[in-house]
């Protein structure tokens, strides 16, 4: 399980490491204030929190 947070969660390095993790074979849970961000696209599953 890889756990990551950050203030920003369309910065390229964590939607990077989403996508690396992914590819990887790990599930990815984005969290996210924005359902239409870049890294809910790079989630298998997004949970959706304010915004």
């Amino acid at each position: 399980m890889i756990a990551s947070r950050t203030a920003l969660s369309h910065t390229r390095s964590t939607v990077d490491a989403a996508r690396g993790a992914r590819q990887g074979g790990a599930r990815v849970v984005a969290l996210t204030s924005y359902a239409r961000s870049p890294l809910s696209e790079a989630g298998d599953c997004t949970l959706v929190a304010g915004g």
